[in-house]
This record gives C-alpha cells, structure tokens and sequence, in this order.
C-alpha cells in the first residue's frame, strides 16, 4: 500500500526486490522487456508522488547477466582473479638447473653406452650404417660372374677366382676393373656376410675388401650364398711361414683377414651360440669356448646390444682372441713352424 500527499490510498501491487540469482549467469534466458499484465499502472498527480518498483529490476538483471555471458566487465567479475594471485606468488623456473645426483646419473649412462663393446656404436651401426650402406653399394647375382680357377675348398665352402662378365662402369660408385674372389659357402653363409660387412664398417683396412654377399636361388641346387672380395694374391702367411727364408720373405706385404665365417658378433649376439664352437685346435685357448657354456643364448639384436656391456664384464671374452692371436705370433718367431 501507498499513501499519497492528499490523505488517499491507492492499491499499488509492489514486486520484491530481493530474488535469487540463477545458478549460472549465463546468457540463455530470454529477456522480457514487456510490462507485467498484472500489474496496474500508477496515476500520478502533481500532488502525488510515490516510489514504485516495477519490471524495471528485471530488466537490469538481464543486462548484467548479458555482460557476463560475453565476457565483457570488470576483470575480478570474468576470471578467478584468486588463481592469478596465486600463481603470481610461485616461484618462476629459471631453466635447466644441473644437479649433483642429475650430473652422476647422465656421467653414468654415457659410461655405460659407450662401454666395451659399445651400446651406443653398436646401435648406430646395426640400425643405421648397415641401411645405409646397402642402399649405395652394388648388387650382384651369379649371372653377372664368370668363374675361373679353383683357389681352394674347406668344410665351409668352395673358393673361385672370377670377373665380372660385363665391365664395370665407372659411373657406378664402388665397381672397379681386376679380378674377384668367388665363394661359395656351404654353412654359415649369411654370417660371414654380415660379418664381412660388420669389419668393413669398423675396420675395413685390416681385413679383406669385402664387395658384396647375396643368396641365389636355384631349382636343382636350392639356396646358396655367395661371397665376393677383391682379388689381392693367393700368398697367405701360412706359405711364407713354409719357407726358410721367413721372416724376410715377407717384405713390405700386408697381410689381411678373410675368413670370418667362425666369428661371432657379441655386441649384438650374431651366429654366437654358448656350447659350440668352430676353432682350429692349434690356435684356439684351451677353454675351446669363447665364453662361459652357462651364458644363455643371446636374445633379440636390440636386447643383445643393450645387455652386452654387462656380459663382457663377466665374461671377458677378448682374451680369447688375444690367446689365439699370440699363438700366432709365437709360431712366426720360431723355428718350428
């Protein structure tokens, strides 16, 4: 009820003002700007004066919930201006900080990677500079060679001399003019090859020049390997060591590894297998094994390579090569060859 200046009552239907707000002032709602039908509008006078609080309140509100659902206002009304504070207040990182214990653990990791014999090398040349040496150097098959002279026959195969049946090109990296040696292997083809490969990466002025290893294919012979290298003379150190005149035979040769077909790749685990062995009783060590028959048989290549600084430490197996080369040695600097 309102009561005028002039003594009268008028019935004015008064709406409240305190409302509870909605659950999310989100812009959703639709705004109605009309009168409310059931409100009667005041007559007023100039005798008359009275405070009315009408739809204008509604009207106000939506607004205000307009602005927020935009994202338009007061900063501390849009955001959480508490989690700003507290951000504030952290401590900022100043970048990498090196630490004590961070220092040992990284000294220690590239230890252990490039501990004997090598995990960190031994991933960049299985993974890598194998790839990448088959894309580049040539290919053969047996029809693009033509066998000539028988050079010898062991329990892993037959040796040829042999050429190229066509010339090479000189536009082709790696093909060059002179004779080859052929084998063809019986056992142990497709480690020799990776073997040769292996020491043609790593050091390839040591051993034979190794050109290229492929598996043929054939209907009434089956599946065989054959192993190609540079032809460098037929003289080995065992014929020199058959003549008096050794050790002055020799002159300024230099003598060269070929036969790798016994050999094992510890560092990825390659054609090693714990209780067998093919050694030459004269120059093997008398353990006969390269490591312990205990050692389990070697895993994947990459499980191999991360695992074989661990077991070269119990193992120690370049001792073994080391005994075989230092008979050897023993046997050219004595009389009886």
């Amino acid at each position: 009820m309102a009561t005028g200046a002039s003594g009268g009552t008028i019935p004015i239907k008064l709406h409240s003002t305190h409302r509870p707000k909605p659950p999310s002032p989100f812009l959703g709602r639709t705004l109605n700007l009309k009168p409310s039908s059931r409100t009667p509008m005041a007559t007023f006078n100039p005798k008359t004066s009275a405070v009315v609080a009408s739809s204008g309140g509604e009207f106000f509100e939506a607004v205000h919930n307009l602005f927020l659902g935009v994202g338009v206002g007061l900063p501390c009304t849009v955001m959480e201006c508490g989690d700003i504070i507290y951000r504030s207040t952290l401590p900022k990182p100043s970048g990498l900080t090196l630490t004590v214990p961070g220092a040992a653990l990284a000294l220690g990791t590239l230890s252990y990677l490039w501990a004997t014999p090598g995990v960190a090398p031994g991933f960049f040349d299985m993974f890598f500079l194998a790839f990448v040496e088959r894309l580049f150097r040539p290919t053969f098959k047996k029809d693009d060679l033509v066998l000539g002279k028988k050079l010898g026959e062991g329990a892993f195969g037959v040796v040829y001399r042999a050429s190229l049946a066509k010339k090479p090109s000189s536009k082709v990296p790696y093909q060059k003019e002179g004779d080859l040696v052929l084998k063809k292997a019986t056992e142990y083809g497709a480690v020799e090859i990776w073997m040769n490969e292996r020491v043609r990466r790593a050091c390839a002025n040591s051993c034979a020049d190794f050109v290229h290893g492929f598996l043929e294919n054939s209907s009434k012979k089956g599946a065989e390997y054959w192993l190609i290298w540079r032809y460098e003379g037929e003289a080995t150190l065992y014929d020199l060591m058959q003549s008096k005149e050794f050790p002055y035979n020799v002159g300024s040769r230099t003598f060269k590894i070929i036969d790798l077909g016994a050999a094992a790749d510890l560092r990825v685990g390659i054609n090693y297998i714990p209780k067998e062995f093919l050694l030459d009783p004269r120059y093997a060590a008398p353990e006969q094994y390269i490591m312990s028959t205990q050692t389990p048989s070697a895993p994947s290549a990459p499980v191999a390579t991360a695992l074989s600084p661990v077991l070269w430490q119990m193992n120690l197996p370049d001792r073994f090569d080391i005994y075989s080369a230092g008979l050897i040695f023993l046997q050219m600097v004595s009389e009886n060859h």
